[in-house]
């Protein structure tokens, strides 16, 4: 989940001398890392989820032989989130720190001048700025409830005493939620209003997005669903819901509200169990009738995103998602994923190898429509949806207008190659690609479609435009989707 959000690299030979308001970071690495590592620092598009794999704009640094780097970057807003990640050699992510909460989402800001210093036990910063990244990073490594919760709430929940596990959840995850909220409070002297205001409503959501998500494990538990219902429709939180333009900036917040209307989404149908595969028409219509403004247009667009690969019905909303959408800068994320994502945008123009590592062209397919499955060797989903498009393929397999790709996102070109032999992930009929040599997320194809899990069918017309970059998935339906709009398409 960290190492996702990524769309281009900028590879720094030398570091410049700073603007003004340009970024520029120092640091030093308290252990040994193999030659040829690099830090990097993932921009996040303002008002797009760091979790989102093509919506950050990458800068990277060479690690050297004493544990230094040195970089500087010129961003584009003057508050932004940035995320920061080690790689190898082989652009593969490594562990740099025992400590938790090491490298999670930053708030930053331009001008921000400042050293770092990473080791096992904790990350330290000094210089410009240093105060907001000391204070987020004693967030981060504060859980959002306290360790012994845990064990008291198991306990709890395996004697059935569902409404006093409940309470004591929410209790702890809010008492918790106290403390980081005091924390801020301490750094508020240093802090600028926007910045104090932000970081409040990221660590606000990200407290009571785990509350809802307790109710969204409600069948693994075994509760009685009328009980489980009641008590969600009556949770009140200490701190009530805001329509403050910032709180639309934050990212933690609005992906708390997501998971709230999609907890809701889940139980509205009152048929006795926890609905997971709800349509998303119900949590459309419920963001627009309880939210208003920047917040509303910002919880359009991250439920729309975040549910293309789970509710069938998503990609259904394109249009009314854009027309809905008042705020220019939210608007400016939506329009971005169009322009890669909608309906009849150009395909992604790949050129990968096979297993003989002969190279692959989108161009070379012209004329066919094409269904492409994306995996990676030890994905339990990819292997499922593998086994659910068989009868698509054999349907298909001998129509000389309709070709069947398969692209493998693994790092390995071994783990692609022992995946194909294992018969789990793919099918003779199928042309198997791989993106091999790069971190799964770290691919363009994987960022220009905005993955961030896996599997994915993308859907191309025979001109080469896109049809869905979420195709209909047959575990859901058993291909009558995906055959439908195959059909269309020929």
């Amino acid at each position: 989940m960290l190492f996702g959000a990524m769309l281009q690299f900028f590879t720094l030979s030398a570091v410049a001398v700073p603007l003004k308001d340009s970024v520029h970071i120092k640091g030093r690495l308290l252990q040994e890392f193999p030659a040829g590592s690099i830090v990097k620092f993932q921009v996040v598009q303002n008002y797009a989820s760091p979790l989102w794999t093509g919506f950050s704009k990458n800068y990277e640094a060479l690690i050297d032989s004493t544990g230094s780097f040195e970089i500087s970057f010129l961003p584009k807003d003057d508050i932004f989130y940035c995320k920061y990640l080690i790689q190898n050699s082989k652009k593969n992510p490594v562990q740099f720190s025992n400590v938790q909460g090491a490298n999670p989402v930053f708030l930053m800001q331009s001008g921000d001048d400042f050293s770092m210093e990473i080791g096992m036990e904790n990350i330290s910063f000094k210089g410009k700025g240093a105060a907001k990244m000391n204070c987020q990073y004693l967030l981060n490594i504060n859980p959002i409830y306290p360790r012994y919760v845990s064990k008291a709430i198991m306990d709890l929940t395996g004697t059935k005493q569902y409404e006093k596990e409940l309470d004591y959840w929410q209790e702890a995850v809010e008492d918790n939620l106290r403390i980081n909220l005091g924390i801020i409070e301490a750094y508020s002297s240093q802090l600028t209003d926007s910045v104090k205001r932000i970081l409040r409503y990221d660590y606000t959501g990200r407290a009571y997005k785990a509350i809802y998500g307790r109710f969204q494990k409600a069948s693994s538990f075994g509760y009685d669903f009328d009980f489980y219902k009641r008590k969600l429709q009556a949770v009140k939180l200490r701190i009530p819901d805001t329509n403050d333009d910032l709180a639309a900036f934050s990212w933690g917040y609005m992906d708390y509200l997501y998971e709230k209307e999609k907890t809701k989404a889940m139980f509205a149908y009152g048929e006795g169990a926890v609905k997971y595969d709800y349509s998303y028409a119900v949590l459309f219509d419920q963001i627009m009738k309880r939210s208003a403004g920047m917040i509303r247009d910002n919880l359009l667009v991250t439920s729309f995103l975040n549910s293309l690969n789970r509710q069938k019905d998503s990609p259904l909303f394109e249009r009314e998602i854009k027309k809905a959408i008042d705020h220019k800068k939210v608007k400016i994320v939506f329009d971005d994923w169009l322009r890669r994502n909608g309906n009849r945008s150009p395909a992604f123009a790949f050129a990968l190898p096979d297993t003989l590592d002969v190279m692959h062209k989108l161009a070379d397919y012209k004329g066919k429509v094409l269904i492409v499955d994306f995996w990676f060797n030890g994905c339990f989903g990819c292997a499922g949806l593998n086994k659910s498009i068989s009868p698509v393929i054999q349907k298909y397999k001998d129509n000389p207008k309709v070709q069947f790709l398969s692209i493998s996102v693994g790092a390995s070109r071994k783990g692609w190659i022992d995946g194909i032999r294992t018969g789990m992930y793919t099918h003779p009929e199928q042309v198997m690609l791989s993106t091999h040599g790069r971190s799964t997320f770290d691919t363009e194809i994987v960022k220009f479609y905005n993955y961030n899990s896996f599997p994915r069918l993308l859907l191309i017309d025979k001109q080469g435009k896109n049809v869905m970059s979420n195709a209909p998935n047959p575990r859901l339906d058993g291909g009558a989707g995906l055959i439908a709009k195959i059909e269309e398409l020929l």
